[in-house]
């Protein structure tokens, strides 16, 4: 899985992170400085490269988006 981030709406994306395939049962943190993208077009998400290879399950707890000025 990829975690991407856009800074035009969605139009191109940049992947920030990439997630293993599942098979990795621990919980992970992961922070990124997204500060290049804030701006009324930014749009963060989080999809699959290749969705027919991806069998399994992904959690997320806690997702947070913060800004300081």
């Amino acid at each position: 899985m990829l975690v991407q981030a856009s800074k035009n709406g969605g139009a191109q994306w940049r992947t920030l992170h990439s997630i293993d395939d599942g098979t990795d049962s621990e919980m992970r943190s992961a922070s990124f400085d997204i500060s290049e993208y804030a701006g009324p077009n930014t749009q963060i998400r989080i999809t699959t490269d290749d969705a027919s290879s991806f069998d399994g399950y992904v959690y997320f707890d806690t997702l947070e988006i913060s800004y300081d000025q």
